[in-house]
């Protein structure tokens, strides 16, 4: 089994976990709302004194559209405030975009260069996790709303991933390199929901109980 099987196959023993249990499922809902924020802040931090074109205002929109249809899922599947390792997330997103900066910068790119590959990164991962959220979930309405989420990211991902990697190939950059680092940061993340739900990476079936044993932030 490849690195990215192995890795397929703690996400979604995880996901597995969430779904068994309204609250749990709500609070990643949200977490990952919160993600999606991040997602169209940093475009709007990146383009905020420049005017943007067509493509960087569609994905701004998606993003933040994103963003309210997670909320508005974790409502509905249950109503509450508390976001699934919350701390995690945000960690994995700003060291992933902390890292580009540096990189980027390093080599001589601008700030278009880092909206980018950083978007590329994040892009990839979503499209790793989400299908696998969607294909587990209980809630039809989630599904719906989940295949039009898809849909979109889908649909701008590969556009904006084949520019990224131009974009590192003038400046001698390796997206592999990239791929790899972003994969370093979700391990950590990775292994933080993993904790926190009692689950053991490589013991997934020995896994200690369904419900949480305390706080859901604990990482």
């Amino acid at each position: 089994m490849s690195d990215v099987q192995q890795i397929q196959e703690r996400v979604k023993a995880v996901l597995g976990r969430l779904v068994e249990d309204a609250d749990l499922e709500g609070s990643f809902l949200r977490m990952v709302a919160q993600l999606e924020f991040i997602g169209a802040r940093k475009i709007l931090k990146t383009w905020g004194s420049r005017h943007p074109n067509r493509t960087v205002l569609e994905h701004l929109a998606d993003e933040a559209r994103h963003a309210h249809i997670f909320a508005e899922m974790a409502h509905q599947v249950c109503p509450g405030e508390q976001a699934f390792c919350l701390d995690a997330g945000k960690a994995w997103f700003q060291g992933i975009d902390a890292w580009v900066d540096h990189t980027v910068s390093e080599a001589g790119g601008d700030v278009e260069d880092c909206y980018l590959l950083t978007t590329a990164l994040v892009e990839q991962r979503a499209m790793r996790l989400y299908p696998l959220y969607a294909a587990l979930t209980a809630h039809e309405a989630v599904r719906t709303e989940m295949k039009q989420v898809l849909a979109e990211e889908a649909a701008h991902r590969m556009p904006l991933e084949n520019a990224a990697k131009a974009r590192l190939e003038r400046l001698g950059l390796s997206w592999t390199v990239a791929v790899d680092e972003e994969r370093r940061r979700f391990l950590s993340m990775l292994s933080c929901w993993e904790q926190t739900l009692g689950l053991h990476h490589g013991d997934v079936e020995g896994a200690a109980g369904s419900h949480l044993q305390g706080p859901v932030e604990v990482c």
